[in-house]
């Protein structure tokens, strides 16, 4: 599930791309006054129903595997926290593509870096102790670890907890805020 909402979520910045460059649909859009952040999470939201039904099997399956318990909506909670990030990632970076055709090789490569080579698949015990800082940084792999430890997959200490919650709403607020305030929003 986390891979799948990170991935739609930077698979955000495709869209923008495409509706920025191409239709030109983004300059109305400027041109009224729709602020960013709204136009960011429209977008985001209707991206959002193409994977619906992938995450309605994956919940379904979490249900067949006892693994809804009561502690599911706050793990739920903890994957919208990493769409957010990595819808207002898309957005922000997509203000930066100056090319349709590069969009969505720059949102499959990002995709892969933030969920494949991160512990998202993975405990993040395989990595080796004096790397581990290095994916700590990564929001998707406190995602994952939230996740793993309120479905109880895993257990971790609270301080890694609260590093993890730490760094999750850091880097969901920075990005929600360079999406709002740095993006390129205005009329040239």
């Amino acid at each position: 599930m986390i891979s799948i909402l990170v991935s739609q979520g930077l698979f955000l910045g495709t869209d923008v791309t495409h509706n920025r460059l191409l239709y030109k649909f983004q300059d109305f859009c400027v041109a009224s006054p729709l602020p960013a952040t709204d136009y960011m999470l429209g977008l985001a939201l209707s991206d959002l129903a193409f994977v619906t039904p992938s995450l309605a099997v994956l919940i379904c399956l979490f249900g067949y595997f006892h693994l809804i318990t009561w502690s599911f909506p706050l793990a739920f909670v903890v994957m919208l926290f990493g769409w957010l990030f990595s819808s207002a990632f898309g957005f922000f970076l997509s203000m930066f593509i100056l090319r349709s055709r590069s969009a969505y090789s720059i949102t499959s490569l990002l995709s892969a870096l933030l969920t494949v080579l991160p512990p998202v698949f993975y405990p993040i015990q395989l990595i080796p102790s004096s790397y581990r800082f290095l994916a700590y940084v990564v929001p998707t792999t406190d995602v994952s670890i939230l996740v793993q430890s309120e479905l109880g997959l895993q257990s971790y200490s609270w301080i890694q907890l609260v590093l993890s919650w730490m760094v999750l709403l850091g880097s969901t607020t920075l990005f929600f805020a360079l999406a709002a305030y740095r993006a390129r929003w205005r009329q040239p």
